[in-house]
């Protein structure tokens, strides 16, 4: 992530937003270390999505058996979007790999 984050300022991001979706905040913000690794950053925040007011309901054109979805505010907002998906273990399945 912090590789990733400096390449963004690099390249001349004024903001830098690592979104993260933990199953418990708690218990996640201190155990992936994310925060650790871009402390101290200029112009990089992590930002743990928990609450559903972070979401906004967005249509999905053309869906046939999904028509909405919600979507983090800030991901509508971002001139750039990177998803970096992480294979960590989850409580619910055997992997995550979003």
């Amino acid at each position: 992530m912090k590789a990733t984050a400096q390449l963004c300022l690099d390249a001349g991001a004024q903001r830098v937003i690592i979104i993260d979706h933990p199953c418990a905040t708690v218990w996640s913000a201190g155990k992936s270390g994310i925060g650790a690794a871009v402390e101290g950053m200029k112009g990089v925040v992590v930002a743990l999505l928990e609450d559903p007011k972070f979401y906004q309901d967005t249509p999905i054109p053309n869906g046939k058996q999904l028509k909405t979805t919600s979507i983090a505010k800030e991901v509508l907002r971002a001139n750039c979007l990177i998803n970096i998906p992480t294979a960590k273990s989850h409580d619910a399945t055997g992997v995550s790999l979003v």
